[in-house]
């Protein structure tokens, strides 16, 4: 299927950068009652534009290895990556993946890996010093999965960033992680987008550091 696609300008402190997306989303979805087809993908969410926003003004990954769930179209990847982590961008759609490796070197990054995995059997088995998500647990029943990937890919005194606009599935599993062993930071990043209806955001950005003996 040919995808037709157009570019958005987001600006970050001082930087400006530029995301490919799909034009039209509701000509790709093939099969609207499958959660699966559905191309969550496909679009900038509020809760990457503020976990963009959070790592260019606060986060220098000093060439960690960094995993991102859910990469989409790539843009938090991409503020990760100019902020020097070693990325590896992962989704369970190969269109997802292609488009933000697209989207990686339009903005100057060419060293990041793919992993094409589904949370529900994440094969991957390297360990990384950082995880990041923007607006990745939505779902209880998808969060279980990312508890199993936290326990098997985040290093020992790791790194996690999740953002989301207030979902309270998200607070549950901070909460979650904080009884486990993680030290929480939590700051709220204001959104806005283009549209009439719902232009302004406010995302929560959750920063969590792994205490010794923690999960």
């Amino acid at each position: 299927m040919l995808i037709e696609k157009k570019d958005v300008i987001v600006q970050l402190n001082g930087c400006r950068l530029t995301v490919r997306v799909v034009k039209d989303i509701e000509a790709i979805i093939t099969d609207p009652e499958d959660e699966d087809k559905i191309p969550l993908w496909a679009d900038i969410w509020p809760a990457a534009r503020g976990m963009a926003k959070y790592i260019w003004d606060y986060v220098n990954f000093n060439g960690a290895e960094t995993l991102e769930l859910g990469a989409g179209v790539g843009l938090a990847g991409v503020a990760a990556a100019l902020k020097d982590a070693r990325l590896t961008v992962t989704d369970y759609n190969e269109q997802a993946l292609a488009l933000t490796q697209e989207n990686l070197r339009l903005n100057g990054v060419d060293n990041a890996q793919s992993f094409l995995g589904d949370w529900r059997n994440f094969t991957l088995k390297n360990r990384y010093k950082w995880i990041i998500g923007s607006d990745v647990l939505y779902d209880p029943k998808l969060n279980y999965y990312i508890k199993d990937i936290i326990k098997t890919n985040l290093e020992p005194g790791g790194q996690l960033l999740f953002s989301h606009p207030g979902r309270k599935p998200t607070y549950d599993f901070i909460n979650y992680l904080v009884s486990e062993g993680f030290i929480e930071k939590r700051v709220e990043i204001p959104v806005q987008i283009d549209d009439p209806f719902f232009p302004y955001y406010n995302i929560l950005v959750h920063h969590l550091e792994q205490r010794e003996g923690g999960v």
